[in-house]
Protein backbone atom coordinates (compact mmCIF):
# COMPACT_ATOMS: atom_id res chain seq x y z
CA UNK A 1 0.00 0.00 0.00
CA UNK A 2 1.36 3.29 -1.24
CA UNK A 3 2.01 6.23 1.29
CA UNK A 4 -0.72 8.43 0.68
CA UNK A 5 1.89 11.33 0.93
CA UNK A 6 3.67 10.29 -2.00
CA UNK A 7 2.82 9.75 -5.59
CA UNK A 8 5.35 7.63 -7.85
CA UNK A 9 6.83 9.23 -11.18
CA UNK A 10 7.92 7.27 -14.08
CA UNK A 11 11.29 8.07 -13.53
CA UNK A 12 10.48 6.04 -10.37
CA UNK A 13 10.77 8.81 -8.01
CA UNK A 14 8.31 10.28 -5.47
CA UNK A 15 6.68 13.57 -5.49
CA UNK A 16 4.71 16.02 -2.85
CA UNK A 17 1.07 14.53 -2.97
CA UNK A 18 -0.45 18.22 -4.42
CA UNK A 19 -3.48 17.79 -1.87
CA UNK A 20 -1.57 17.94 1.38
CA UNK A 21 0.99 20.45 0.22
CA UNK A 22 -2.00 23.02 -0.25
CA UNK A 23 -3.27 21.42 2.99
CA UNK A 24 0.18 22.35 4.52
CA UNK A 25 0.41 26.05 2.98
CA UNK A 26 -3.51 26.38 4.38
CA UNK A 27 -2.50 25.43 7.51
CA UNK A 28 0.63 27.70 7.58
CA UNK A 29 -1.57 30.90 6.37
CA UNK A 30 -4.04 29.91 9.10
CA UNK A 31 -1.15 29.93 11.90
CA UNK A 32 0.14 33.46 10.39
CA UNK A 33 -3.26 34.57 10.39
CA UNK A 34 -3.65 33.35 14.26
CA UNK A 35 -0.50 35.07 15.38
CA UNK A 36 -1.35 38.51 14.78
CA UNK A 37 -4.72 38.54 15.43
CA UNK A 38 -3.23 37.44 19.17
CA UNK A 39 -2.23 40.44 18.92
CA UNK A 40 -5.37 42.54 18.47
CA UNK A 41 -7.17 43.60 20.96
CA UNK A 42 -10.90 42.14 22.43
CA UNK A 43 -12.53 45.30 20.98
CA UNK A 44 -11.19 45.13 17.18
CA UNK A 45 -11.64 41.42 17.40
CA UNK A 46 -15.67 42.09 18.56
CA UNK A 47 -16.14 45.00 15.72
CA UNK A 48 -17.79 43.77 12.56
CA UNK A 49 -16.31 46.06 10.64
CA UNK A 50 -12.63 46.49 12.00
CA UNK A 51 -12.51 43.02 10.69
CA UNK A 52 -14.25 43.50 7.59
CA UNK A 53 -11.60 45.59 6.65
CA UNK A 54 -8.57 43.43 7.99
CA UNK A 55 -9.74 40.93 5.59
CA UNK A 56 -9.31 43.21 2.85
CA UNK A 57 -5.67 42.80 3.45
CA UNK A 58 -5.68 39.03 2.55
CA UNK A 59 -5.10 37.89 6.50
CA UNK A 60 -1.16 38.78 5.72
CA UNK A 61 0.98 41.11 8.07
CA UNK A 62 3.24 41.99 5.33
CA UNK A 63 -0.23 43.47 3.53
CA UNK A 64 -1.28 45.49 6.38
CA UNK A 65 2.25 46.74 6.64
CA UNK A 66 1.99 47.91 3.47
CA UNK A 67 -1.53 49.41 3.86
CA UNK A 68 -0.63 51.12 6.79
CA UNK A 69 2.73 53.09 4.84
CA UNK A 70 0.46 54.39 2.04
CA UNK A 71 -1.82 55.29 3.76
CA UNK A 72 0.58 57.55 6.21
CA UNK A 73 2.50 58.26 3.06
CA UNK A 74 -0.79 60.01 1.63
CA UNK A 75 -1.60 61.69 5.06
CA UNK A 76 1.48 62.98 5.08
CA UNK A 77 1.25 65.00 1.44
CA UNK A 78 -2.21 65.60 1.34
CA UNK A 79 -3.04 69.22 0.10
CA UNK A 80 1.00 69.74 0.30
CA UNK A 81 1.30 69.64 3.85
CA UNK A 82 3.50 68.07 6.31
CA UNK A 83 4.06 66.33 9.36
CA UNK A 84 4.25 68.39 12.16
CA UNK A 85 8.05 68.64 13.59
CA UNK A 86 9.07 67.09 16.57
CA UNK A 87 9.19 69.42 19.67
CA UNK A 88 13.08 68.65 19.46
CA UNK A 89 13.25 68.94 15.76
CA UNK A 90 16.06 71.83 14.23
CA UNK A 91 14.47 75.77 14.10
CA UNK A 92 14.96 74.86 10.25
CA UNK A 93 12.39 72.16 10.25
CA UNK A 94 9.87 74.35 12.03
CA UNK A 95 10.81 77.10 9.64
CA UNK A 96 10.40 74.67 6.65
CA UNK A 97 6.70 73.78 7.94
CA UNK A 98 5.54 77.54 9.08
CA UNK A 99 6.20 78.63 5.45
CA UNK A 100 4.14 75.57 3.95
CA UNK A 101 1.55 77.07 6.54
CA UNK A 102 2.21 80.41 4.37
CA UNK A 103 4.01 82.09 7.13
CA UNK A 104 4.82 85.71 5.56
CA UNK A 105 8.77 86.11 5.09
CA UNK A 106 8.91 89.06 7.31
CA UNK A 107 6.73 90.08 10.41
CA UNK A 108 6.39 93.37 8.51
CA UNK A 109 4.66 91.63 5.71
CA UNK A 110 1.60 90.89 7.80
CA UNK A 111 -0.92 93.81 6.72
CA UNK A 112 -4.06 94.93 8.76
CA UNK A 113 -6.96 95.76 7.41
CA UNK A 114 -7.90 99.15 9.35
CA UNK A 115 -9.46 100.93 6.76
CA UNK A 116 -12.14 98.54 7.70
CA UNK A 117 -12.30 99.67 11.26
CA UNK A 118 -11.56 103.67 11.28
CA UNK A 119 -13.05 104.73 14.61
CA UNK A 120 -9.94 102.22 15.97
CA UNK A 121 -7.46 104.81 16.99
CA UNK A 122 -3.72 104.26 15.12
CA UNK A 123 -1.90 102.42 17.19
CA UNK A 124 1.97 101.66 15.63
CA UNK A 125 3.74 100.29 18.57
CA UNK A 126 0.97 97.78 19.04
CA UNK A 127 0.81 97.11 15.39
CA UNK A 128 4.54 95.89 15.32
CA UNK A 129 4.52 94.02 18.66
CA UNK A 130 1.12 92.09 17.20
CA UNK A 131 3.38 91.46 13.47
CA UNK A 132 6.23 89.75 15.88
CA UNK A 133 3.96 87.33 17.66
CA UNK A 134 2.20 86.49 14.79
CA UNK A 135 5.47 85.94 13.04
CA UNK A 136 7.08 83.49 15.96
CA UNK A 137 3.80 81.42 16.43
CA UNK A 138 3.90 80.65 12.39
CA UNK A 139 0.56 82.32 11.75
CA UNK A 140 -0.03 82.52 7.97
CA UNK A 141 -1.73 85.96 6.60
CA UNK A 142 -4.94 84.14 7.00
CA UNK A 143 -5.01 83.23 10.27
CA UNK A 144 -3.79 86.92 11.07
CA UNK A 145 -6.37 88.50 9.22
CA UNK A 146 -9.28 86.68 11.21
CA UNK A 147 -7.26 87.40 14.17
CA UNK A 148 -6.99 91.00 13.81
CA UNK A 149 -10.79 91.52 12.29
CA UNK A 150 -12.03 89.62 14.70
CA UNK A 151 -10.54 91.64 17.66
CA UNK A 152 -10.76 94.94 15.93
CA UNK A 153 -14.51 94.00 15.47
CA UNK A 154 -14.97 93.63 19.33
CA UNK A 155 -12.83 96.48 20.05
CA UNK A 156 -15.16 98.64 17.88
CA UNK A 157 -18.46 97.20 19.44
CA UNK A 158 -16.83 97.90 23.18
CA UNK A 159 -16.23 101.23 21.80
CA UNK A 160 -19.35 101.55 20.91
CA UNK A 161 -21.14 100.82 24.05
CA UNK A 162 -19.08 103.00 25.87
CA UNK A 163 -19.43 105.66 23.72
CA UNK A 164 -23.38 105.05 24.43
CA UNK A 165 -23.04 104.94 27.50
CA UNK A 166 -21.23 108.38 28.05
CA UNK A 167 -24.20 109.76 25.65
CA UNK A 168 -26.59 108.90 27.96
CA UNK A 169 -25.07 110.04 31.24
CA UNK A 170 -24.50 113.44 29.75
CA UNK A 171 -28.00 113.14 28.70
CA UNK A 172 -28.93 112.80 31.86
CA UNK A 173 -26.31 115.28 33.95
CA UNK A 174 -27.87 117.66 31.45
CA UNK A 175 -31.23 116.95 32.27
CA UNK A 176 -31.21 117.43 36.12
CA UNK A 177 -28.91 120.58 35.63
CA UNK A 178 -31.53 121.81 33.00
CA UNK A 179 -34.15 121.13 36.25
CA UNK A 180 -32.03 122.50 39.50
CA UNK A 181 -31.27 125.90 36.98
CA UNK A 182 -34.47 126.34 35.04
CA UNK A 183 -34.15 129.42 32.96
CA UNK A 184 -30.54 130.18 33.90
CA UNK A 185 -29.30 126.97 32.34
CA UNK A 186 -27.54 128.55 29.02
CA UNK A 187 -26.07 131.49 30.99
CA UNK A 188 -24.49 129.79 34.17
CA UNK A 189 -23.17 126.55 31.95
CA UNK A 190 -21.63 129.58 29.54
CA UNK A 191 -20.04 131.46 32.93
CA UNK A 192 -18.96 127.80 34.41
CA UNK A 193 -17.45 126.91 31.30
CA UNK A 194 -15.46 130.35 30.69
CA UNK A 195 -14.59 130.27 34.37
CA UNK A 196 -13.04 126.58 34.36
CA UNK A 197 -11.18 127.49 31.69
CA UNK A 198 -9.85 130.62 32.78
CA UNK A 199 -8.72 129.01 36.13
CA UNK A 200 -7.39 125.66 34.95
CA UNK A 201 -6.01 126.57 31.37
CA UNK A 202 -7.57 125.09 28.13
CA UNK A 203 -5.65 121.26 28.83
CA UNK A 204 -6.73 120.79 32.18
CA UNK A 205 -10.24 122.11 31.71
CA UNK A 206 -10.20 120.09 28.67
CA UNK A 207 -9.51 116.62 30.71
CA UNK A 208 -12.26 117.98 33.03
CA UNK A 209 -15.23 118.88 30.83
CA UNK A 210 -14.50 115.02 29.63
CA UNK A 211 -14.22 113.16 33.10
CA UNK A 212 -17.43 111.95 34.34
CA UNK A 213 -17.42 115.05 36.63
CA UNK A 214 -18.22 116.97 33.64
CA UNK A 215 -22.14 115.19 33.65
CA UNK A 216 -22.44 115.29 37.83
CA UNK A 217 -25.53 117.55 38.31
CA UNK A 218 -24.88 117.95 41.95
CA UNK A 219 -21.19 118.24 41.63
CA UNK A 220 -21.38 121.20 38.62
CA UNK A 221 -24.03 122.73 40.46
CA UNK A 222 -21.75 123.25 43.62
CA UNK A 223 -19.08 124.22 41.38
CA UNK A 224 -20.78 127.00 40.21
CA UNK A 225 -21.61 128.42 43.31
CA UNK A 226 -18.37 128.24 44.19
CA UNK A 227 -17.87 130.26 41.10
CA UNK A 228 -20.34 132.88 41.64
CA UNK A 229 -19.37 133.21 45.36
CA UNK A 230 -15.47 134.03 44.11
CA UNK A 231 -16.84 136.61 41.65
CA UNK A 232 -19.00 138.16 44.56
CA UNK A 233 -16.15 138.01 46.65
CA UNK A 234 -13.20 138.32 45.56
CA UNK A 235 -9.90 137.01 47.38
CA UNK A 236 -7.31 139.15 48.78
CA UNK A 237 -3.98 138.03 50.25
CA UNK A 238 -5.66 134.24 50.80
CA UNK A 239 -8.99 135.48 52.88
CA UNK A 240 -12.09 136.58 51.58
CA UNK A 241 -12.74 140.14 51.50
CA UNK A 242 -15.60 141.29 54.26
CA UNK A 243 -18.41 141.32 51.76
CA UNK A 244 -18.22 137.34 52.21
CA UNK A 245 -19.31 137.83 55.60
CA UNK A 246 -16.58 134.84 56.80
CA UNK A 247 -17.61 132.08 54.44
CA UNK A 248 -14.83 129.84 53.49
CA UNK A 249 -14.98 128.34 49.87
CA UNK A 250 -15.11 124.55 51.29
CA UNK A 251 -18.29 125.74 52.41
CA UNK A 252 -19.71 127.67 49.60
CA UNK A 253 -19.00 124.11 47.78
CA UNK A 254 -21.00 121.78 50.31
CA UNK A 255 -23.69 124.15 51.73
CA UNK A 256 -27.02 123.04 50.15
CA UNK A 257 -28.29 126.76 50.82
Amino acid sequence: MSDPMFVATSQGGANVNPASAASGESAQSQSSELAYKSQLSKAFLDSPDALAKLAKAGGKLDNLADAYIKARDELDSKNGQTAIPAKDAPQEAWETFYKQLGRPEKPEDYAFARDKFKDLPSMPEIDKFTQETFHKAGLSKAQSDMIFEANASKATELMAAQKAQKDAQIAEGKKQLEQMWGREYQAKTLDLQASVKTFMGEGIAKEFFNSPLANNAVFLDRLASLNKYMKDAPFRGGQPSSGAQGRSAASVIFSKS
